[in-house]
């Protein structure tokens, strides 16, 4: 009523209006009026939080005159938002606010009047400090963790109003030091300890409250309708008189006098009873107590304000009421229940007889689409002028709940966004994207100093957090410490996204996502273009001083310009620099290209760590220092388990992964990418002064001096446990497999297999050894072509270096010379024991393996990956199941003899001729062939002829060829599939055309030709023993034997033969059968057409059509050839037993003729064992009987009804009166 202009002010703001007139946060106009129904100004808004925040004290220090000076008068509000503070001999006429910047720290205040509100949000369990102070109300209100306040001196406190937990220790002769004490609302679980002299508290919200040391409470009320309350009395403390208007459970270890109340009897006490509840030996009486009705008080919405006045009162007691909104809130009205009292925030009010609930209602007073700033209840964002209104509110919590366009006037004209938060006033709270975006964010602020900090977030402090923001196609051009999302972070920044940025920045500090970084980035990304003049610019951050987790960038680095006075440099894929930081987990894929210390990840590395990170761009820098991965990696830094894939190019000091090393790589690599440059070029490292371990290089390698498959160059370093594979090409001169030149380093346990090619001073492993360089347990293997000093391991040496234990091979090499070091052949490279053991002194217990006979000597760490096999001699393939070897000609047919556990696959046509003919490979005196594999070395792998074929076999070892074939012994893991075998082999004994002795698995295969030997011979494999089994196959082939056991197609079965078959005439002395001379195995599903011969002078020659003698199991099979013998002579089997096994003849037929002198049969000769169902033709065998089976015209031999539980559905067939049964998987 003041302002001439009031009678305009409508009613519902009025109240309102009035209290912040008599708070003094607004002050009206010279001309006496308030306009209140005017649109505020901003500078008119300024000026309000001005007068509500008043004096702010954000620094550490102690503020005021001394106690011996005349205290400083101070109008209007105190804030102080920052720990170790002391305020001094002060009158505050006005609130003192003790902020949540304060954290856990401490406060003093000393000799302070405070004649408004003090309001304690901030400090800890150290203290703060009130001493010979005078408050007028004391509010505690903080949020999360312990606080304890001290009372001391003359400090006199009005009234206490606990919000929270809280511990109060005041003077223990002083009762006023916290005067009337209320407790109003505690966290669940939360605890209110009271140390000293207290004259009344109130307890009107459940709490845990302790009365500790020797502490004295007049009186302690708890109010009615209370649901937990535990009071806990120490030792030596006292209470005179508790009031128990709930019940409540109490543990009494001190004393109370007089328990009063509803509920005293009832409660639960521990230890002891009050003193008036205990048993009394006499009784009295006394007077009637006064009643008291409980008053409470709360507000709407929750933690919208601070409430005060309630407690338990006598009928007709004046209250004084208060209610105090939060920021961000005004004050509406009081109600009881929902009928309204006043819309004053401070009245009277006078008790009644009964108990009442005052309600003070509150409303949002800043424009946000709801929320309250909050932890519990962000302020929600949904629009560009909600989120510009964040800068006014920096240490709030905020949550954003739609997309937000920013690309409208007048966010995107002329500089366009002013960042939220500054140098000055940085950004402090909390802000959740919510996973929505933001697009189309425009800042144009290039010059100095106003182009400092530009992003959505201009300075993020480290009380702050950003999350789940999504930034679509920002354009952000800034001079200093520019990024998209902020320009500098101390907070924590995580699950962030900026997409087609792209960000312009004069000087340094930028990046995709944030120009400078102490904070940490975790689980963020951007797309993005980045360009500076200057230095330290990255796809995600310029420069980072903490952590990086799980991050990525696909920004491509550049230049604005590249000239003479603007030239970048520390540019990273990911970051320019990494000082004292950690960049894990995390990867770029971008292009970078800048002047020098350039990296595919980090421009420099100092004094941090990069550990499981990787980069695939391509790195281009105009002069040193240029890296995959990163372009200088510093003094105590370390890269680990991290690699690079793309190309690098630059002049001086280029590696692969990184320019130059001065600390420590380990476990990581480059590949794919080339790398080139002028000197110091490496596939690893240009310029090495640190140490390499575990690591590899398999890039191709350019330069002009000082390139190395590993380094270009180390001085004063160590290279351990390392291999190069890439190819060495130096213009001019200085190249090593592994290094081109070193200096006081030492290498040990290292290998290079790439070619070098050069001038002068080139060799397999290192160009030049200078001085104090020592070279141990190394070897290289790479072709070397140059024009002097070119040695197989070492090109040229200082007298003062030293090689130990280290070699080159002189084959692959082509050099059987070297400056140090010793040449050896492949084969003896590729075993580590030889007749001259070469790796004696190696360690292949912990360092090295070797897959003795097929690789040279690799590194244990290396696992499967890279091994170092020889040059290979097949067609392609790598010998594994998945990739088998190739095999297209007769050379390299000839190499699986070396590889007997390997897997192979044909793919062409062979003709053995060239080989197996003078001069040829394997001529070998006339004796042709050497099989593949033997006894003592068999053949365990796998050939798959994929329906090739291979001709012109040829063998010629009557007297001493063991195992004679293409395949001498096929072990019971070997497997041969869809091999096609035609020649002429002349054994001794175990003699076939594809394998001599079969104890693996044969698959669809054939053999046409002629085989020779003495005994156990066959068309097609010599014996197949227990374990051999072989289908699908057959051959046409004619044997003969000069011995026992022989067959078309085995001598001996004694495993599976199924579905196979033989067509080629047999000749033998004894145990000659059409398909098999013996079986003690299973045969099944075959047949033979050939004829038969066996010796007709001798007795017992068991000739037969299909088996000579059989003591194993014959089913489904027949014969078509005539057989001849002198005894045991049958169309099928001449014998059907031995001395120890009867065979067992099952399903089967013959139809040739059978000529002998005793037991000859038209099916079977001799016969002790079992025959079913099976039967021979007396018309074209011209024999009537037959130790076994039953004879049949040939007529009836054509009809199916003849044959008696035959299965003519699956496995047989028959043309009906013209044809015998022939088998369904011959057809």
């Amino acid at each position: 009523e003041q302002y001439n202009d009031t009678q305009n002010t409508p009613d519902w703001s009025k109240t309102a209006l009035r209290l912040a007139v008599q708070k003094g946060y607004l002050t009206g106009y010279t001309d006496n009026t308030l306009k209140a129904s005017n649109y505020i100004t901003r500078a008119e808004s300024i000026k309000a939080l001005k007068n509500l925040f008043g004096i702010v004290y954000n620094e550490s220090g102690v503020y005021g005159p001394s106690v011996d000076e005349e205290a400083l008068e101070v109008k209007g509000n105190v804030t102080v938002s920052i720990e170790n503070v002391t305020l001094k001999n002060m009158i505050i006429d006005g609130d003192l606010y003790l902020a949540e910047g304060i954290g856990e720290g401490d406060i003093t205040l000393d000799n302070i009047t405070v004649t408004g509100e003090t309001i304690v949000k901030g400090g800890g369990i150290n203290s703060i400090i009130i001493k010979n102070s005078s408050l007028a109300n004391l509010l505690i209100i903080k949020k999360d963790g312990e606080i304890r306040l001290v009372a001391q001196g003359n400090t006199i406190i009005n009234s206490t109003y606990l919000y929270s937990s809280a511990k109060l220790q005041g003077e223990r002769l002083n009762v006023n030091s916290f005067g009337k004490v209320e407790i109003k609302k505690v966290a669940p679980g939360g605890t209110v300890e009271f140390e000293g002299n207290f004259s009344s508290i109130d307890v009107g919200a459940s709490a845990d409250i302790e009365v500790t040391g020797t502490s004295k409470i007049d009186e302690l009320n708890i109010h009615k309708d209370i649901e937990s309350v535990n009071l806990l009395v120490s030792p030596y403390s006292v209470i005179d008189k508790l009031n128990v208007n709930s019940e409540i459970d109490v543990i009494n270890r001190g004393i109370i006098l007089i328990a009063s109340g509803d509920f005293a009897r009832i409660s639960r006490y521990d230890i002891k009873l009050p003193v008036n509840l205990q048993p009394r030996t006499s009784s009295g009486s006394s007077a009637p107590s006064t009643p008291k009705y409980n008053l409470s008080l709360s507000a709407n919405p929750v933690d919208s304000g601070i409430v005060t006045g309630s407690g338990t009162y006598e009928e007709g007691k004046s209250v004084t009421i208060t209610a105090i909104a939060n920021d961000g809130y005004a004050f509406v009205e009081w109600k009881d229940g929902d009928n309204q009292i006043t819309t004053s925030s401070s009245f009277n009010y006078t008790t009644t007889s009964e108990n009442r609930t005052l309600t003070a209602y509150f409303e949002t007073i800043w424009d946000f689409a709801g929320g309250s700033g909050t932890e519990t209840d962000p302020y929600q964002v949904s629009n560009a002028e909600q989120l510009n209104e964040v800068r006014n509110h920096p240490d709030k919590h905020f949550i954003q709940t739609a997309d937000i366009d920013l690309g409208v006037t007048p966010w995107n004209v002329g500089e366009g966004w002013e960042p939220v938060g500054s140098l000055s006033t940085p950004f402090e709270g909390v802000y959740d994207g919510n996973d929505f975006s933001i697009e189309g964010l425009y800042i144009n602020r290039s010059d100095h100093p106003t182009g400092y900090y530009q992003g959505l977030f201009g300075y993020v402090n480290s009380e702050s957090t950003l999350s789940n923001i999504n930034l679509v196609g920002p354009f952000v051009h800034g001079y200093r410490y520019t990024g998209t999302l902020a320009g500098y972070n101390t907070g924590e920044i995580s699950n962030c996204l900026s997409t087609n940025a792209e960000v312009l920045n004069e000087w340094d500090f930028a990046g995709g996502l944030v120009g400078y970084n102490s904070g940490i980035i975790s689980d963020s990304s951007t797309t993005a273009i980045v360009k500076t003049d200057d230095f330290n610019a990255g796809g995600l951050v310029g420069t980072n001083y903490n952590e990086i987790r799980n991050c990525n960038s696909e920004a491509n680095i550049a230049p604005i310009s590249l000239s003479a006075d603007g030239y970048p440099y520390q540019l990273g894929g990911l970051v320019g620099y990494n000082s004292g930081g950690l960049i894990e987990n995390s990867y770029a894929t971008g292009n970078v290209t800048g002047w020098e210390t350039v990296g595919g990840l980090v421009g420099e590395n100092f004094n941090g760590s990069v550990i499981n990170c990787y980069a695939s761009g391509d790195i281009m820098g105009s002069e040193e220092y240029v890296g995959g991965l990163i372009g200088v990696n510093g003094s105590a830094s370390i890269v680990k388990d991290s690699y690079a894939t793309g190309t690098s190019n630059g002049i001086y000091c280029v590696g692969g992964l990184i320019g130059y090393n001065g600390s420590m790589i380990e476990n990581s690599y480059h590949r794919t990418g080339t790398v080139s440059g002028s000197e110091k070029i490496g596939g690893l490292v240009g310029d090495n002064n640190g140490i390499i371990t575990k690591s590899h290089a398999e890039s191709n390698v350019s330069g002009s001096r000082y390139v190395g498959g590993l380094t270009g160059y180390s001085g004063y370093g160590e290279i351990l446990l390392s291999y190069a594979t890439g190819t060495v090409t130096a213009s001019n001169e200085t190249a090593g497999g592994l290094v081109g030149s070193v200096q006081n380093t030492t290498i040990n346990d290292c290998y290079a297999m790439g070619n070098v090619s050069g001038g002068s001073e080139l060799a397999g492993l290192a160009g030049y050894l200078s001085v104090g360089t020592t070279v141990t347990n190394c070897y290289s293997t790479g072709f070397v072509n140059g024009s002097s000093l070119i040695g197989g391991l070492i090109g040229a040496k200082s007298s003062s270096s030293t090689v130990t234990s280290s070699y080159w091979d002189t084959d692959s090499s082509g050099i059987e010379t070297s400056a140090d070091g010793i040449g050896y052949s492949t084969s003896a490279m590729i075993k580590s024991t030889n007749s001259v053991p070469i790796y004696t002194d190696w360690d292949f217990e912990d360092i090295w393996i070797i897959d003795e006979g097929s690789s040279y000597p690799y590194l244990q760490w290396q696992g499967s990956e890279n091994i170092p096999y020889p040059p290979s001699p097949f067609a392609g393939g790598s010998g594994t199941e998945t990739d088998p070897y190739q095999v297209s000609n007769a050379g390299q047919l000839n190499e699986v003899r070396n590889h007997l556990d390997k897997h192979f696959i044909q793919t062409a046509d062979i003709d053995l001729t060239d080989s197996v003919t003078y001069g040829g490979i394997q001529y070998n005196g006339g004796e042709g062939w050497e099989p593949i594999g033997n006894q003592l070395d068999t053949f365990r792998g796998s050939y798959n002829g994929n329906e090739y074929i291979i001709i012109n076999l040829y063998i010629n070892r009557p007297f001493n060829g063991m195992d004679s074939a293409l395949f001498g012994y096929l072990d019971n893991s070997g497997v041969i599939s869809s091999c096609s075998v035609s020649g002429i082999v002349n054994g001794y004994e175990q003699t076939g055309l594809l394998v001599g002795k079969n104890n693996g698995t044969i698959i669809n295969s054939s053999t046409i030709g002629e085989v020779s030997g003495s005994n156990t011979v066959g068309g097609f494999v010599g014996s197949n023993l227990n374990f051999g089994v072989i289908t699908g196959s057959y051959s046409e082939v004619k044997v003969n034997s000069t011995g026992i056991t022989v067959g078309g197609f085995a001598g001996l079965n004694a495993g599976e033969i199924e579905g196979c078959h033989s067509k080629g005439d047999v000749q033998g002395i004894k145990l000659v059968g059409g398909l098999v001379g013996a079986n003690t195995g299973n045969i099944d599903e075959s047949f033979s057409s050939g004829n038969v011969s066996g010796d007709t002078t001798s007795s017992d020659t068991d000739s037969g059509g299909l088996v000579g003698v059989n003591s194993g199991s014959i089913y489904n099979s027949y014969s078509l050839g005539n057989v001849e013998g002198y005894r045991f002579v049958g169309g099928l089997v001449g014998r059907n037993s031995t001395i120890s096994y009867d065979g067992n003849i099952s399903n089967s037929y013959s139809t040739g003729t059978v000529t002998g002198t005793a037991g000859i049969g038209g099916l079977i000769g001799h016969n002790p064992g079992i025959v079913t169902s099976s039967y021979w033709d007396t018309d074209s065998s011209g024999i009537t009987t037959s130790a076994g089976g039953t004879g049949y015209s040939t007529s009836e031999m054509h009809q199916q009804t003849t044959f008696i539980d035959w299965n003519f559905t699956d496995i047989w067939n028959i043309d009906e009166d013209s044809s015998y049964p022939y088998l369904r998987n011959n057809e």
